[in-house]
């Protein structure tokens, strides 16, 4: 089971209960952490880019690692779970945050 998030794809305007292909594919991603140090020109472009694909880094790595699951989990089960956004107030005490959790 992958806890992953219902804003994974927020650059859609609807989402269904579907793996959908990012605008980043993980490989490519894994590839720009093994660049080395005469490629810092490549990497800065390449970050520039992804910022103008993506909303952000989070939700951009919650749908690179939900189509990695997609692709590569083939042979085991495995589900995708996307919770939306927890519930938050201004009553919510930081206290205990575990047991106001809980009790949401």
């Amino acid at each position: 089971m992958y806890v992953s998030t219902a804003f994974s794809n927020a650059y859609l305007k609807t989402i269904d209960e579907k793996i959908y292909s990012p605008p980043s594919h993980y490989s490519y991603l894994i590839s720009l952490t093994q660049l080395g140090d005469d490629e810092k020109h490549t990497y800065e472009s390449a970050v520039k880019s992804l910022f103008e694909e993506n909303i952000n880094t989070y939700t951009m790595t919650k749908a690179a690692a939900e189509q990695m699951i997609h692709e590569e989990a083939k042979d085991i089960p495995a589900a995708i779970f996307r919770p939306s956004i927890g519930e938050f107030s201004e009553t919510f005490e930081f206290k205990n945050p575990i047991s106001n959790l809980v009790q949401s």
